[in-house]
């Protein structure tokens, strides 16, 4: 019956590991977390049931552009069952969009977790019907896991005020101990949960160690050579993604552009589109791209600087051959790169003259007397709104506070007398960046580790090798490129008009 649904809607012939068991727990109205690798199909395990069950399933997605893009993919397989609300989403939009919600026009409504701190919001979705509550990226929940965001602690709470409707939670990336995490701090109970394994065996692992950024460089510039197909290429900032898109353009590489948090999301939506048609062979990347992304035929993920994470470099690894071809992961080591994360890592944290001026903020103020954190004031502090919504919540998890963001302000209610240390919350952000730092000294090992690579990742993973791959590694003798090589080739197409490129690419204007 399943796998009948399964190709009437989707066309696929059979289930990946992991897929039906999920589903076949959801539609019996369990509490579920599943742990598919990057690529496995998670979205089938949500969006098959929405066609089954009556009512509306809730997805909570981290990044606008996965939303948007898992709508547009439904749509283009007839199925136009889903919708989004996220921060883009202009009033006018947001009310139609609840119309034809209401009107059952919609099984499937994406919403980034921030909404939920709407009251407006959360009423409107109570009068729905809500039969199934999915957590996309669930490992963000977790204060351990490799990308935590605080608006998705808040969801145990609107969970709870939904009427606790069954939940999905779904990641690529968590160890056992993030798992455990995920569940306590949503509170589920009876959770089954799916894991399948974190091997990749069509994925060929290489770490090539360089003296010099000029070797760095000629590294760089000789795999894309030797590579074929499309790829990735990670680096940790900005200005770098900037830089060596411009570098390898001067030296005669084309169909590659730079991807980044700091474009405007019109360049970025296009440029994702222009490399999933195949109009871009290369993506010089931070951790901003290929969330969500699926593109199935991605040869080759060059990682340029070292991840900070073995979680991070597993789950951007794993957008290699999603089409079940061979691929290949390489990482260029340049001894020392390891600072440059460190002081990334030390400027995601406030300074401990910024955590005194919010408690004593805090601490001059009456119980139950608001208080408002504009913009302009905290940001003329050098905190920035994650830096701040951090403080907030290490002071709530002391139970003194409580809190909500408004755009970009911060309404703060006191509810203790007892007077706010910083000392105390300064502690949580030490213990924070001591983890992050043995994150980083674990990716350091597994670099310099003389063993399979293939075997430090699964066993940091809690799993074992069950049978080596022939192309496995460098250090299990990985001699040639797993594919044959050869230049890319850019595609001819006409010249269009941006405006009307634009059009194309947003398709879900409504109302």
């Amino acid at each position: 019956m399943l796998e009948k649904l399964l190709y009437q809607y989707f066309g696929y012939s059979s289930f990946r590991p992991g897929q039906k068991e999920i589903i076949e727990q959801v539609l019996q109205g369990k509490n579920v977390l599943g742990i598919l690798p990057t690529g496995s199909g998670k979205s089938v395990c949500y969006q098959l049931p929405s066609l089954i069950q009556s009512g509306l399933t809730i997805v909570v997605s981290p990044l606008i552009a996965l939303m948007e893009d898992q709508v547009y993919q439904l749509r283009e397989k007839g199925l136009p069952i889903a919708t989004y609300i996220n921060s883009h989403t202009s009033f006018q939009e947001y009310l139609h969009r609840w119309e034809q919600i209401k009107k059952g026009k919609y099984k499937l409504l994406y919403v980034s977790p921030e909404k939920f701190q709407q009251k407006n919001f959360l009423e409107r979705l109570k009068k729905m019907k809500v039969s199934l509550f999915v957590i996309d990226e669930a490992h963000c929940i977790s204060e351990w896991g490799h990308d935590f965001r605080v608006d998705y602690l808040r969801l145990k709470k609107s969970i709870q005020e939904l009427g606790e409707p069954p939940v999905l939670c779904l990641t690529a990336t968590a160890t056992s101990f993030v798992q455990k995490d995920i569940i306590h701090q949503l509170g589920l109970k009876s959770v089954q949960q799916v894991v399948t394994t974190f091997d990749r065996v069509n994925i060929a692992y290489q770490i090539i160690p360089v003296q010099t950024i000029e070797e760095k460089r000629r590294t760089l510039f000789q795999s894309l050579k030797q590579l074929k197909g499309a790829g990735i290429i990670y680096v940790n900032m900005r200005a770098t993604s900037e830089a060596i898109t411009n570098e390898l353009k001067m030296n005669g590489f084309y169909g590659i552009e730079a991807y980044h948090a700091g474009l405007s999301p019109e360049d970025r939506m296009i440029i994702q589109q222009q490399f999933m048609r195949e109009e871009l062979r290369v993506i010089v990347a931070t951790k901003a791209f290929g969330m969500g992304i699926d593109k199935k035929n991605i040869r080759f993920v060059i990682h340029y600087d070292i991840p900070n994470s073995i979680e991070s470099y597993v789950q951007e690894t794993g957008r290699v051959a999603r089409d079940g071809g061979q691929g290949i992961a390489i990482l260029i080591y340049q001894q020392g790169n390891e600072d440059t994360v460190l002081h990334l890592i030390d400027s995601e944290y406030p300074e401990i003259g910024q955590i005194d001026w919010v408690c004593q903020q805090i601490n001059q103020h009456l119980i139950n007397s608001p208080i408002i954190f504009d913009f302009e004031t905290y940001s003329s502090l050098g905190l920035t709104m994650e830096k701040l919504e951090l403080i907030l919540f290490y002071i709530e998890k002391e139970n003194q506070i409580i809190w909500r963001r408004e755009q970009t302000q911060f309404v703060v209610t006191k509810v203790m007398n007892d007077p706010i240390m910083p000392q105390i919350i300064s502690r949580y952000f030490f213990i924070r960046k001591r983890k992050r730092i043995k994150d980083l000294e674990a990716m350091r090992n597994y670099i310099t580790g003389a063993t399979c690579r293939r075997e430090q990742i699964l066993r940091y993973f809690d799993e074992t090798v069950k049978q080596k791959p022939e192309l496995c590694c460098d250090i299990c003798g990985l001699k040639q490129l797993p594919f044959e090589t050869g230049e890319f080739q850019e595609p001819q197409r006409e010249a269009f008009h941006w405006q009307q490129e634009l059009d194309r690419l947003l398709p879900l204007r409504e109302g």
